[in-house]
């Protein structure tokens, strides 16, 4: 749990010389990463608390929220300012009306010093959320949610001070006022993976700020669907997603899922199986490995990063969804070291079952791709640091790695044009060399470390035992599934062998007859119901679990 540093004494002092006072001689403007004067917040959330007694304010600041423009259910307002609403006038000019003397320029002074200012509708189980508001019968009062504080000062529609506290359940319906920990203004402090242009944001004035990774630009999503929530999927952990998969002996996740070999990544990566007597091969630059799902381990972690459901005592209410960080290290043959950063935006819920108390299995909509593994360039292991992010002064972090490096590469005859060829399985033959290096990871002071996964490539990617197989049988002239028939298989060279040769001597025409005299089918092999058990990475803490598998690039 992080700590907080209480400045009470001081925001009393800004909410009793404000709430009533003008705003006179401000400052044009200052950036995040600053420290900001209370002031300009509680005067915008003093404006909301007014603005909210009008039933189209809430309305629009529901219906905005609901886009989840940053996966978040909340309001960027540079970002939605200027949208008209109903009575002709734009968001701006609406909350302006409420603001002191209704002075517009005075207005956008305050809204300018912080351009990801944003307006939260967060989830409080039984009280609030997007879903659940009714906005004709509840107006919510408005906070301002200060990172380095215990109190939010908090007002309603009459500029009355309910004091909150950012680790105690509100007992009514809440907005937060808050600086979006998803958004820069400096471009500086985005991930290494983001495109900049492509994750900009901007309003009817240009370029205001940038989404510090992809994962949180939903901008793009929405507007090619008319659904304003992302696709998701997620389940339980006594569930895995179906997977069905045409039989084709040139797929090797599906081959190296069947045999159960020793090294299933010399085959994904380089081709080299016995299953085929190859032993030999290039880099396949078709691959990736890819992180497809997370897991906390206990429940009682959800102390540790920020509880939506309020489940426990120490509830930060205010703090919206999770930021998931992975910060990737590699380490090369020659002892340089390169680093990624990546980051997810995930709902409370679907990590942390409040009813159960237990945890679930979080599935990536989007799986995050790592890289195509070089076994000669990067060696056998890397590494991913995760944390939750949360806003804060940047610090540092020392991380290290070790890999092992084979000497079993030769070049092509003829050149490198295609890389080179890796000689037997595994380090077969090969002297090896091992190397160490360290690197400093830049986070904040509010983040919170979740440990570190090594991913080694001779790792299994699957550890189960069996397989489900469905063989579809198709008319081949017009194409129709007539009948299907399924079993389990052991994993393992000889069951997969079995199956290759039965499907090539067409042993299963017998079965079909009946559904089909002209004995013309075409032969499919599907998996349906696969217990897939991808391996299991767990951090060093004990806190997390990644599943951790190579898949062929996603289109």
């Amino acid at each position: 749990m992080k700590n907080i540093r209480t400045r009470g004494m001081l925001l009393s002092l800004a909410i009793a010389l404000f709430s009533s006072c003008q705003n006179e001689n401000l400052p044009d403007a200052f950036t995040k990463g600053t420290h900001e004067p209370e002031q300009y917040y509680i005067e915008f959330s003093q404006t909301v608390a007014k603005a909210v007694k009008d039933k189209d304010i809430r309305d629009f600041i529901k219906q905005q929220a609901s886009l989840r423009i940053d996966n978040d259910y909340d309001v960027i307002y540079h970002y939605v300012k200027d949208i008209m609403m109903n009575n002709g006038k734009t968001f701006r000019e609406n909350l302006a009306k409420y603001y002191h003397n209704e002075n517009i320029e005075s207005f956008d002074k305050i809204a300018n010093s912080d351009m990801t200012l944003t307006i939260l509708v967060p989830y409080i189980k039984n009280i609030i959320s997007v879903d659940s508001w009714d906005t004709e019968n509840t107006i919510p009062i408005v906070a301002y949610r200060d990172e380095n504080s215990n109190v939010l000062p908090a007002f309603n529609a009459q500029g009355e001070v309910p004091s909150l506290e950012r680790y105690s359940k509100p007992k009514e319906a809440v907005l937060v006022i808050k600086s979006n920990e998803r958004l820069t203004i400096n471009t500086n402090s985005v991930t290494r993976s983001l495109d900049i242009d492509a994750n900009s944001i901007s309003n009817d004035e240009g370029i205001f700020g940038y989404f510090i990774d992809s994962e949180f630009n939903n901008i793009k999503e929405y507007n090619q669907s008319s659904s304003p929530h992302p696709k998701t999927r997620t389940t339980n952990s006594t569930s895995q997603p179906e997977v069905f998969l045409n039989f084709d002996m040139e797929d090797k996740l599906y081959i190296s899922s069947l045999s159960k070999e020793a090294c299933a990544r010399d085959y994904i990566y380089y081709g080299i199986t016995e299953v085929f007597n190859i032993t030999e091969g290039t880099l396949d630059k078709e691959y990736r490995e890819y992180i497809t799902s997370i897991q906390f381990n206990s429940y009682n972690s959800l102390t540790h990063v920020n509880d939506l459901e309020n489940q426990s005592p120490d509830a930060d209410w205010s703090d919206g969804n999770l930021e998931i960080v992975f910060d990737f290290i590699f380490l090369t043959k020659e002892a340089a070291i390169s680093t990624i950063k990546k980051m997810i935006s995930v709902e409370i819920n679907k990590l942390f079952d409040s009813e159960t108390k237990g945890t679930k299995i979080y599935y990536l909509p989007n799986p995050i791709e790592v890289f195509n593994w070089d076994l000669a360039k990067f060696g056998d292991t890397y590494k991913i640091d995760v944390s939750e992010y949360d806003n804060g002064t940047q610090s540092q972090y020392t991380s290290s790695i070790t890999s092992v490096y084979g000497s079993n590469f030769k070049s092509e005859a003829g050149g490198s044009l295609f890389g080179l060829i890796k000689v037997g399985a595994n380090y077969s033959y090969s002297n090896t060399t091992t190397k160490q290096a360290s690197t400093v990871i830049t986070s904040t002071n509010n983040s919170d470390p979740l440990g570190g996964v090594f991913v080694n490539f001779f790792d299994p990617i699957y550890t189960n035992d069996k397989v489900w197989i469905v063989l579809t049988f198709y008319d081949y002239d017009t194409g129709i599934n007539f009948t299907e028939l399924g079993f389990q298989i052991d994993r393992g060279k000889d069951s997969l062998n079995k199956l290759i040769n039965d499907l090539k001597n067409r042993v299963y025409d017998d079965d079909v007859l009946d559904y089909n005299p002209t004995g013309s089918t075409e032969y499919y092999v599907e998996l349906s119901n696969w217990t897939q058990n991808s391996n299991f990475y767990t951090s060093n803490t004990g806190m997390v679990t990644l599943s951790i598998e190579p898949k062929r690039i996603y289109q």
